[in-house]
């Protein structure tokens, strides 16, 4: 490799250092939650999460509501437009141009975990709670920062869902006018390599765009005050893809991934950070909560406080 070789290579490094500090890796929200964040499932949810100290993400495609990712997708592709119209640089506009194309163009799966602010919400109970007969997973939010995982789950994202179109709207437009900035500046610094950039920036940009996506919502789920785990799994990625699971839902067979959602990067032998399990009301209390325990026992989880749901489902 000579040093012109050497010199992109660093240049190319630097510009995605830059463009990388921005919301996808921006973990305040997380940092200043209160409350922990709950996760609704099923007994066959609950053994497989305590049985193995992994979350199941699914992918984004089989989600209960298929709309919502492809929400996301047009309003950003909407975004984009406007942009194009509105900056007056050719350079810039190529990016976008290219970006519109590139975010259909994914060549691999994006899998999501959902949690809740809330540990008793009647609509959680019925969507994923097995309507009463399932459990929330209450885990300390404080342990899931970035810095404490190992790779290459240190990737997942954990954000909080957006509701409010105004908001989603904003999110998209401060993303690409950041990442279109950064880019400019770096090809002002070396204008040879400004073919290279447009490549670059549009696919970053449209991979940003798809994982914003993931967590936009329609306002009418509001109450939900969800969360979600994002981990993108591609064949290209710097780790390669993760192996892939399946099981059978309402709606036939479901893709999904167990996320190491939280392993510490400084031990070797860790747990989940479970804090509390809520069982849903129509579950014998005495039996589920002598199944938490011992299913905790056998993976080496402390013991969480076990409590009861409020809501009087029959």
């Amino acid at each position: 490799m000579d040093i012109r070789d050497t010199y992109e290579e660093q240049l190319l490094a630097y510009w995605k250092k830059v463009v990388s500090k921005d919301l996808r890796f921006d973990e305040t929200d997380l940092m200043n939650h209160l409350g922990g964040l709950y996760h609704y499932t099923n007994s066959a949810g609950l053994l497989g999460i305590l049985s193995s100290n992994k979350f199941w993400a699914t992918e984004s495609e089989f989600l209960n509501d298929s709309r919502e990712v492809k929400h996301g997708l047009e309003l950003a592709e909407t975004i984009v437009n406007e942009l194009h119209t509105e900056v007056q640089c050719a350079f810039s506009q190529s990016i976008l141009n290219e970006t519109k194309e590139e975010i259909y163009k994914y060549n691999g799966e994006i899998y999501i975990a959902c949690f809740s602010e809330e540990g008793d919400l009647l609509s959680q109970w019925k969507g994923y709670g097995d309507y009463g007969k399932g459990y929330a997973i209450k885990l300390d939010h404080h342990q899931l920062f970035r810095q404490k995982r190992k790779f290459p789950f240190v990737k997942i994202e954990i954000k909080k869902v957006v509701y409010e179109e105004v908001e989603q709207v904003e999110l998209i437009r401060s993303q690409l006018q950041w990442i279109l900035e950064c880019t400019k500046s770096t090809r002002d610094e070396s204008p040879e390599l400004e073919e290279l950039l447009i490549g670059y920036a549009a696919r970053w940009a449209a991979n940003v765009l798809r994982n914003m996506a993931c967590r936009f919502k329609d306002r009418a789920f509001s109450e939900e005050k969800e969360w979600r785990a994002i981990y993108s799994n591609q064949d290209k990625s710097e780790e390669g893809p993760q192996p892939i699971q399946f099981r059978l839902g309402d709606g036939g067979v479901i893709p999904y991934m167990e996320l190491d959602i939280c392993p510490s990067a400084q031990r070797t032998e860790w747990h989940l950070p479970i804090s509390e399990v809520v069982i849903g009301a129509k579950n014998n209390f005495e039996l589920a909560e002598k199944t938490i325990m011992l299913l905790c026992k056998r993976s080496n989880i402390p013991k969480p406080i076990i409590s009861r749901s409020k809501i009087p489902l029959r």
